[in-house]
Order: structure tokens, then C-alpha cells, then sequence
């Protein structure tokens, strides 16, 4: 039986260790992937008046009436108005509860 080359030790060992680093270093520079909270349904949180209609399946003169009675809130950022997609979760849990 031979025995083991020690050049060819040292480089499988050096191979070894610039293998660890790199991949320890590749793992530190890529940027961690923010997940969705379980509890938070996939989508935009605001949705315009427009979504929320569809998604209420409503007609605009009711979406009006609604956000009037203040049964849905309107979010407004500059002049334009939406309705948070929390609100329509709410408000439709409310109204499966009548």
C-alpha cells in the first residue's frame, strides 16, 4: 500500500476551504427574500375604488353609498382614493356575520 500524497492532501484541503468561503461569502452578499406573513393574503394592500367594486361585486353607486355611511373606509393619498384590502376582508367578515 502507498501512502497518501501530501501535495495532493494539501490541495484537496485548500480546494475544500476556498469551496466554504465562497459559498459562506455568496450567502452574506445575497440579500435576504422578505416572506409574506402567513397571516397577509397575497396582493396590493390598496386597491382603487374600481378594484374594490369588483372585488365587492358591487355597482359604483353602492361603493358610494358605502364609503358615505362610512361602512368602508376611503385611504386617500393626494387626490386619489382607496380602500384598504384589510377593509374589504373586514367589512365582508361583518357582513357573513348579519
Amino acid at each position: 500500500m502507498t501512502s497518501p500524497d501530501p501535495v495532493a492532501a494539501a490541495v484537496s484541503a485548500l480546494i475544500a476551504a476556498i469551496r466554504e468561503q465562497v459559498l459562506a461569502e455568496m450567502a452574506a452578499a445575497a440579500p435576504p427574500k422578505p416572506s409574506p406573513a402567513p397571516d397577509q393574503a397575497e396582493g396590493p394592500l390598496l386597491l382603487t375604488l374600481t378594484e374594490a367594486r369588483q372585488q365587492l361585486r358591487v355597482s359604483k353607486a353602492t361603493l358610494d353609498r358605502l364609503l358615505r355611511q362610512g361602512r368602508i373606509a376611503r385611504v386617500r393619498i393626494g387626490s386619489r382614493a382607496f380602500v384598504a384590502a384589510t377593509e374589504i376582508e373586514r367589512f365582508i367578515a361583518e357582513a357573513s356575520a348579519d
